[in-house]
């Protein structure tokens, strides 16, 4: 499972978003090469308009959606928070996004989302640590989950500079 969080209002930078094809999302049949090269201009143009799509397995989006949440708590709501660890479609209108973007780049800056990182990652392997031998999931109740859960400055400076130029966004 993975989360897409889509923007809202992107800024565009470069390019224009490919117009879907005719039934891809229908069912009807179409050429291959069609989807292939539709696929191609989208990814393209995601990638050079930071503000389109933000795409995280469900392993990633976890710990940094909890570390968004940690440090801008006064942005978002505890309501807002667990929403965001699903795929309803909680919406972060374009005023909050770019306060999130500030806040992350801020602490990206200033060092202490480095020190954050390097406490959870320790937490991580520990976590890592203690599971060795044990069952993953329910069927072992001492398996500890936040062993799964990895966070990096990367992750957190993609997603800043993802909320910077998304108009707002949608996590679907």
């Amino acid at each position: 499972m993975g989360f897409d969080i889509h923007g809202m209002n992107p800024i565009v930078r470069k390019g224009k978003k490919p117009e879907i094809p005719e039934g891809l999302y229908e069912g009807k049949k179409i050429d291959e090469k069609i989807v292939d090269e539709y696929y191609e201009k989208l990814w393209k143009f995601e990638e050079e308009n930071v503000g389109a799509y933000f795409r995280n397995n469900v392993w990633w989006w976890r710990g940094l959606w909890d570390y968004v949440c940690d440090v801008c708590d006064d942005i978002i709501s505890e309501d807002e928070w667990n929403e965001g660890h699903s795929n309803s479609g909680l919406t972060i209108d374009e005023d909050r996004a770019k306060k999130i973007s500030k806040r992350l780049n801020q602490l990206i800056k200033d060092g202490n989302a480095q020190r954050y990182t390097d406490m959870w990652e320790a937490r991580r392997k520990l976590a890592e640590k203690h599971n060795e031998g044990l069952k993953k999931g329910a069927s072992d109740k001492d398996y500890k989950w936040e062993a799964s859960y990895p966070l990096d400055i990367d992750n957190i400076k993609r997603f800043a500079d993802f909320c910077l130029d998304s108009g707002g966004f949608q996590i679907c």
